[in-house]
């Protein structure tokens, strides 16, 4: 079983103290780099530190409820080498399977040379 491990800060006085947080409930989330929802550690006095999942909108009766292990914003081959490294599984979501990532060009490569446009005629 892959068990999740939070890395959080806890304030102490005037101090932040770096701790370690385990959520095995947690650990059962899927990944998809489109996530249906979003996760936070919540701290409350009354029962301590716990994982918050919240979806990101309505969900259909038959959608999964999913996270997003990686930062969203790295390149399809930066995720697919992570998931495959870290969790032993390439993502296979629809924006991994786009070249485009859904249109939106994010792994694209940006050259720093500027081309001419020549007209014809």
């Amino acid at each position: 079983m892959y068990v999740t491990i939070v890395h959080i800060q806890v304030q102490r006085s005037s101090r932040h103290l770096p701790c370690v947080a385990v959520f095995p409930d947690f650990s059962m989330a899927n990944h998809s780099c489109l996530s249906t929802a979003k996760y936070a550690v919540a701290h409350r006095e009354s029962s301590g530190f716990r994982m918050e999942l919240r979806t990101k909108g309505a969900l259909g009766r038959d959608r999964e409820l999913t996270i997003c292990y990686l930062d969203p914003l790295t390149t399809t081959a930066a995720r697919q080498a992570a998931t495959q490294t870290r969790w032993g599984f390439s993502c296979r979501c629809p924006r991994c399977r786009d070249p485009t990532e859904l249109g939106t060009g994010a792994s694209g490569v940006r050259c720093g040379m500027r081309l001419a446009v020549l007209k014809k005629g």
